[in-house]
Parts: structure tokens; C-alpha cells; sequence
């Protein structure tokens, strides 16, 4: 959730829920550890890539992967719920880069929530011709 934001900041709000914030800034290290990801950390920098692009300091084709990574959360998605929003939307791209299933015998090596999904949205997806 954001808890603060700097003068620039024009697309970013106060009490905004983002998800993979930045543990710290490409390049920077702190203590000797660097981290591009903050999916373990307590704190995180939250990037305003709109703005960024207004001021010209970045071209809008040209934005960070991890800038574009961090979406908002849904005000009205609960906490439980959206726990899972990252791992969902992984599995559904991995799902993409399979092959043609259909008629074809497959196991999905995984327990729980990771080898339910990757079921469920195989069978979403389709057969793919």
C-alpha cells in the first residue's frame, strides 16, 4: 500500500495497493545486496511511469519491464483475494508458451494452488490450432 509520495508523482495515490514494488531502484545496493524485486520486502519504491513519461524523462515505448509490472490492485478486491495475483498471472503466461494440448495426455507436477491453476487454465485456453 502506498504510504507516501514524492512531488512528482501525478498517477499514484496515498492507500493505493500495488503489487512488486521495487525493494530498491535498478543499480542501487544497499549493504551489499542488491534487488531489483520486492516481493519479500516490508517497504518497496513504487514507480509513476505516466508521469515519468509526461515530464520526458522516459519515451512511452521505452518504460521499464518492472515499471510496467507494478499494477494496482482493485479498491474492492479484497487482501485474501488478491494474495494470489502474481503467481495467477504467471502460470497464465506460462500457459500460453504451451503447445497444443488437446488430445494429448500431460502431467502437472504440483500440488495445491500452482497445479490447480495451471489445469484450470489449460482447460480455458483450449485446444490451440
Amino acid at each position: 500500500m502506498i504510504v507516501e509520495t514524492g512531488a512528482k508523482v501525478r498517477h499514484r495515490v496515498v492507500g493505493e495497493r500495488v503489487l512488486r514494488p521495487q525493494a530498491l531502484y535498478p543499480g542501487e545496493v544497499a549493504e551489499d545486496i542488491g534487488s531489483g524485486w520486492g516481493g519479500f520486502a516490508e517497504f518497496g519504491k513504487v514507480r509513476d511511469p505516466r508521469a515519468m513519461v509526461d515530464d520526458g524523462l522516459l519515451q512511452a515505448d521505452e518504460v521499464p519491464l518492472g515499471f510496467r509490472y507494478q499494477a494496482t490492485v482493485p479498491a474492492d478486491l479484497t487482501v485474501d483475494k488478491s494474495l494470489l495475483l502474481i503467481t495467477q498471472k504467471e502460470i497464465w503466461s506460462a500457459c500460453g508458451k504451451i503447445e497444443e494440448v488437446s488430445g494429448k495426455r500431460f502431467l502437472v507436477a504440483g500440488a495445491g494452488i500452482t497445479g490447480c491453476l495451471f489445469g484450470l487454465f489449460l482447460r480455458w485456453r483450449g485446444p490451440r490450432r
